[in-house]
Order: C-alpha cells, then structure tokens, then sequence
C-alpha cells in the first residue's frame, strides 16, 4: 500500500517530492522502513487500509498509555534509590522510539489519507469490487460513467485502471445495450470494434469503444487507442485467461477457482482484493505436487539423480520462482499465505491417515523474486505499452 501511494526507493519514500519540500527537515519528509526494526511495519507491511487504521490508533493508546505512566509514578523526593533512577532513565529511549515511530506512521497514513479523498478511491474502489462481484453492465455502465464525469477524481490513472476492469469484465457485451447513445466516435470506430463482418446489417459495437468514447470525452486517456484495447484485450482478455491454464490438471484447476468464487459469493462482505488468488500460485501448487505441465513448462534434464530414500527424508521444498517484469506486493503476501496454508494442510492429511504416512510434511520454501514492484500506474504502462 506505501509502495503503491508513495513509492519505495530503496526501503525509504519522500512524502513530498515538490521543490517547496526541498528544504525541510530530511527527518521530517524521508522515512525509511525495514521490518526488521519496525514492529508495526512487520506486521501490518501487507495489511489492507481497514486494518492499519486500527492497528495505528492501538499504537498510539499504547504510547500515550507509557507517557501517562511514567509522569503519573510517585515522586519521593526523599528516595535516593539507584534502582528506581535507573528504571526511570532507562524508559526515556523507549518512549523517545515509540514517539519517532508513531510519528512516521502517522504521517505517512495521514498522506496516504489524503491521496485517498483527493482522488475518489473509495468510490471507485467500492465499484471495482462490485464489477467483480455481480453482473449488471448497465448498472456499472450508469455508476462509471458518474465517476468519469465527476470533478473530484483527479487522478485519471485511476480512472483509467476502472475502464479497464469494465472493458474486461464486459468485454463480450454489445456497447450499444450499455447506453442508447450514438456517436461519430463509435460509428467512425465500428471496424476496429465489432465482434464479426463489417458489413453486417446491424454490427455489434464492443463495450470497449463505448467506454472509450466517455474517456476520450472527458479529457481522459487520449493516447488510448481501439487499437491498444485490442492488444491489451488479446493479451489479458478471457481467451487469452483461458489459454494461460496449464493444460493438465485443469478439472482441479477449475474446481479450486469455482470454489473460490462460491466462498466469495457466501460471504459478500469480504474484500474481493484479499480474495484474488495470483496465477503464480497456482504454479507453485502444481510444482510442489509434481504435476507441473512440461508442454507448458519445459524443464531441462540434469544429471542430477534423487533417490526414493532421500526423498523420504526431505521435509521441505526449496524453490525459486522469478518472474520477469514485475510482480505487486500482493502476490507477496499471498504466496507467504501460499507457503503457511499448503504446510497447515499437508500436516492434517498425514496426521489424518490411519498408518503413518511415508512421507513427512512438506514445507514449502518458496524465494519469491522479480526485476521490478509494480504500482497500478506501472502496470497500466505495461499493458497498455506492449
């Protein structure tokens, strides 16, 4: 979330980058987090907003609390008492530490705050959720057009990021069934944006042009072209999602993401972004079972050799998964989950058998790497740049 907002430079983000920000204190604007010596950070450096919020005002009682406790300690003037000095002293660092740590925090949530109000996040967020969640195309064709034309977004990034997800998620809809209206643009742009012949009486209008047209209306995403939605539609659209599923296994494939969508659909309330399970994940799934497809991954042959016995006494798998271009914070954190649920589950399947099993519990040890931490913006660059 840091990353995305402020982007991390080496473990260290600048809440304010202009020229006026120039000459304030470095302390004051630079922050520098490593989870190694920030508890917070440690535990919350993958947590949703919802949850910092709280934690933080936890930190913060906690902080007032240990003031309040050491000017509240009775004062005996007439104790000269080396322990009690000591004692006292000593809680002098602690409380200067919590300070210049709740301080960076809050600064850096009441930025992040900020970022959020400015640019609407919580509005388009709310309806890229629901995108996800149900279909009702002229319903979130009415509530996306409302956004786009709405003054208080000022970043058309992520305006941009929002008309994408719609394109995908209604890409096999008529653009014509969304709204009643015609135009020049979409009538002009009918041949890059039909799904069949030209020359058909009546041709169907993608949902692409029609959000398109409203982008470019507004002032929006100029250099977005038909022809860059038909690219990026081709590379990440739903054929292109079917064709990256490895092709063996694909009945358990299936039912894990069939499963996953009828727990989401159980329970509404949870975030839909905590819910997104990563391809990567699946890969690693299929690499610990040995069942990793070679039409699709290919492996080269060693001369390495691993006996049946060797295998018996190996509890772990150490693998190496690097991906190039960039990988998100998120399929960070879900590949460490990845790594403590597969170890949870293994472990109640061998306990589970009536004989011991043969095979101790594997624990995955997964190196997760990559050239680059994508941000959304990034990654819009990415995929529409390809």
């Amino acid at each position: 979330m840091i990353h995305e907002f402020l982007q991390f430079d080496l473990n260290a983000i600048v809440l304010d980058k202009s020229k006026e920000a120039s000459s304030k204190n470095p302390d004051e604007n630079q922050f520098v987090f490593n989870p190694r010596h920030d508890k917070f950070y440690a535990k919350h450096m993958l947590s949703d907003w919802g949850t910092v919020c709280v934690e933080a005002q936890g930190m913060v009682e906690e902080y007032q609390s240990s003031v309040k406790s050491t000017k509240n300690k009775p004062k005996d003037e007439k104790s000269t008492d080396a322990d009690d000095l000591r004692d006292r002293i000593s809680q002098l660092p602690k409380i200067k530490r919590q300070a210049v740590n709740m301080r960076k925090h809050v600064d850096v949530m009441t930025e992040i705050g900020k970022q959020i109000r400015i640019r609407n996040l919580f509005d388009i967020g709310a309806l890229e959720q629901d995108i996800m969640r149900t279909y009702a195309p002229r319903d979130h064709w009415r509530k996306l057009r409302e956004i786009v034309e709405c003054k208080n977004a000022s970043n058309t990034r992520d305006i941009l990021r929002l008309a994408l997800l719609f394109i995908l998620r209604y890409e096999a809809e008529d653009g014509s069934s969304l709204t009643s209206e015609t135009s020049g643009f979409t009538k002009a742009f009918t041949n890059l944006s039909v799904t069949g012949s030209s020359d058909d009486a009546s041709p169907k209008v993608s949902a692409a042009a029609v959000v398109l047209e409203l982008l470019h209306s507004n002032e929006i995403g100029r250099s977005t072209s038909l022809i860059k939605i038909k690219h990026f539609l081709d590379r990440y659209g739903s054929d292109a999602r079917c064709m990256n599923q490895p092709s063996k296994s694909s009945r358990n494939i299936f039912k894990s993401v069939f499963g996953v969508v009828k727990s989401a659909s159980a329970d509404q309330s949870q975030s839909w972004y905590t819910q997104h399970k990563p391809f990567v994940t699946t890969l690693a799934k299929l690499l610990l079972e040995e069942n990793l497809p070679l039409t699709d991954f290919p492996s080269y042959p060693t001369n390495l050799t691993i006996d049946e016995k060797t295998l018996e006494k190996t509890d772990s798998r150490n693998i190496l998964i690097f991906v190039v271009g960039g990988v998100t914070y998120t399929e960070a954190r879900v590949m460490e989950e990845f790594c403590a649920e597969y170890t949870e589950k293994s472990t109640e399947k061998t306990s589970s058998k009536k004989s011991p099993s043969k095979h101790t519990t594997i624990t995955p040890n997964i190196l997760f790497g990559s050239t680059n931490m994508l941000t959304s913006s990034a990654l819009l660059d990415q995929m529409l740049n390809e």
